[in-house]
């Protein structure tokens, strides 16, 4: 996969990860790959969402790298910053931010109701009822 093929991938809203740690270790695996490829870690990294990222998992595995202290600093920075004070997450600081928006895949969980019985007869109904916006269609 080529720099600019990852950086598309990476920079996704709508990329499908259950936890942005996952998308932070594909990048660093890729890096790792070939030390050539390091010229590419800051311009990758900045689209991971580190602020995402778990408080733990940032002080554990990212704060320990290397390339990271290296040529990351600022974005390491800017992860810890959005953790030490929860209530400045709303500011425009951080609203303002692409590192700080949530990824949204297109796809949702929905509840699927099929058919049923009604007094006389079955219904061919069919129903789904989407959490995200507590409505039945």
């Amino acid at each position: 996969m080529s720099v600019e093929q990852l950086k598309s991938l990476v920079g996704d809203d709508a990329l499908q990860v259950t936890e942005e740690e996952q998308v932070f270790r594909a990048v660093m695996r890729w890096l790792r790959h070939d030390s050539k490829r390091n010229q590419f870690t800051y311009e990758l990294l900045s689209r991971v969402r580190l602020p995402l990222l778990d408080k733990k998992f940032i002080v554990d595995e990212v704060d320990k790298d290397p390339l990271i202290k290296s040529q990351c600093k600022d974005l390491l920075i800017e992860a810890m910053k959005f953790h030490l004070i929860p209530e400045r997450q709303h500011s425009e600081e951080f609203t303002q931010n692409e590192r700080t928006k949530k990824r949204s895949p297109g796809a949702t969980e929905v509840i699927v109701v099929v058919g049923g019985k009604y007094r006389v007869g079955a219904l061919h109904n069919v129903e789904k009822y989407d959490h995200m916006t507590d409505s039945w269609n």
